[in-house]
């Protein structure tokens, strides 16, 4: 569902002249590729960027109720360090999330389990 939602994503992002393509017009691509260009495509400096504009907005109001009593410079700091902070673990996690995610051609966990429950039943 996650690979459907992606595709789907990036067909609507894409330029006219690419809209129309489907994955079945492309046999020479496999699964790992589309996976890999969809990671490549969800994981661009511009997403991380937007991730990390997304927290720091949810985050501005804890962060300015912190610095209240602090002068106007000391402000500037904190909410600059803070910026930064955000940034750097945003680019971080999504990174090390890239690793973690395998994107070999193999059955989801809900195909596994079907299989399995095929066999169970043949044997019974």
């Amino acid at each position: 569902k996650e690979h459907a939602r992606i595709v789907i994503e990036m067909t609507k992002a894409s330029p006219e002249p690419y809209e129309d393509l489907l994955l079945s017009d492309y046999p020479e691509k496999n699964l790992s590729k589309v996976n890999a260009l969809a990671l490549k495509y969800a994981t661009t400096k511009e997403a991380k960027q937007q991730i990390s504009n997304d927290i720091n907005e949810k985050m501005k109001p804890k962060v300015e109720a912190k610095i209240a009593n602090l002068n106007p410079l000391a402000q500037k700091a904190v909410r600059k360090a803070a910026k930064k902070s955000i940034e750097e673990a945003v680019d971080k996690s999504v990174d090390e999330a890239i690793k973690k995610i395998d994107t070999k051609d193999k059955p989801t966990k809900y195909e596994n389990h079907t299989t399995d429950r095929s066999i169970k039943s043949e044997k019974q």
